[in-house]
């Protein structure tokens, strides 16, 4: 995934396999988008990750999961998930959507999704 996102001529800050880490880089590099897979080693704390990387660090994120059966009923601060795998297109289209919602105006409507992403509760 890595790769692809560099394909699309984005940066990547890092990747983390455990939550401490996935904080450490949303401290150091103030991302825009995470892309927060719910399983990681340390266990099921993709969620806990999104909440705190949405409320105490302002960053958008889009869950990429092989387990959306997992997801919070209130997608824990996420704006969306995807299920793995993910085709590089589909990536795209998700990170595109993404930087609409990021930069559309206060008055501006929801962007339209990609027909593979599932919008938060809160965004249907």
């Amino acid at each position: 995934m890595e790769f692809q996102l560099l394909e699309l001529g984005l940066d990547v800050v890092g990747m983390a396999d455990h939550a401490k880490r996935a904080l450490e880089l949303a401290r150091m590099h103030a991302p825009d988008l995470a892309l927060v897979d719910l399983n990681l080693k340390d266990g099921l704390t993709g969620p806990h990750i999104a909440q705190r990387l949405a409320n105490d660090h302002h960053v958008l994120v889009v869950f990429v999961t092989g387990s959306p059966d997992q997801i919070p009923l209130d997608y824990a601060g996420a704006i969306g998930a995807v299920t793995k795998p993910c085709e590089p297109i589909s990536l795209g289209q998700v990170i595109d959507f993404a930087s609409a919602y990021i930069h559309r105006g206060a008055d501006c409507a929801l962007p339209t999704p990609p027909p593979q992403m599932r919008l938060a509760p809160s965004l249907r």
